[in-house]
């Protein structure tokens, strides 16, 4: 098995944006019964609990789809308590927060902050460009092909075998907040 580690991916995500000094980071999630949906809502939850107390108002779980991302983003900012930043856990879902968004003229970075998961192909042509927590697609591929190789030759010495991989931040402005100059 091959696969990334979507609670790290979602901790650093969530953490990114408590660093930017957000203070009311929603969630959009994949539902809990599916294992991605668990472990990167687990990845958001701890963050959150180490900055303060979880608000069960900032969280939305919904099905991984892009109607799902739009209907759950309108929900939370038609809130009477809307969030100031977001993280979305999937691309499909990270499209639909985002026409939301749009819908409600909601700006990015400066109405609220955005953080997308998956490297999306078109997250640098956004304006500003949208900060993802990327995959390491083309790692993953590889280890799943030397596992299959290593299978098929006859190694089974470390078989089942499962590869994590580390996903990587990808810092881009639908995040990061204009700070004021500093002054001596």
């Amino acid at each position: 098995l091959v696969r990334i580690d979507n609670e790290r991916g979602a901790y650093d995500g969530t953490r990114h944006l408590l660093e930017e000094g957000y203070r009311r980071v929603a969630c959009i999630s994949g539902p809990l019964h599916t294992t991605t949906g668990r472990t990167r809502f687990e990845g958001y939850r701890r963050a959150v609990e180490e900055a303060g107390t979880i608000d069960p108002d900032l969280v939305r779980h919904t099905d991984f789809k892009t109607p799902g991302g739009h209907e759950a983003a309108i929900d939370l900012f038609r809130s009477p308590s809307p969030p100031d930043a977001v993280i979305v856990m999937n691309n499909l879902m990270t499209e639909g927060a985002l026409t939301a968004l749009r819908d409600l003229g909601l700006a990015m970075p400066g109405d609220v902050g955005v953080v997308g998961f998956d490297e999306l192909s078109w997250a640098a042509l956004l304006d500003p460009p949208l900060t993802t927590v990327g995959q390491p697609v083309r790692e993953l591929g590889l280890a799943a092909a030397d596992l299959l190789a290593r299978r098929c030759a006859g190694d089974m010495e470390d078989h089942p075998r499962t590869v994590t991989l580390a996903p990587r931040l990808v810092v881009r402005g639908s995040s990061t907040r204009v700070r004021a100059p500093h002054h001596r």
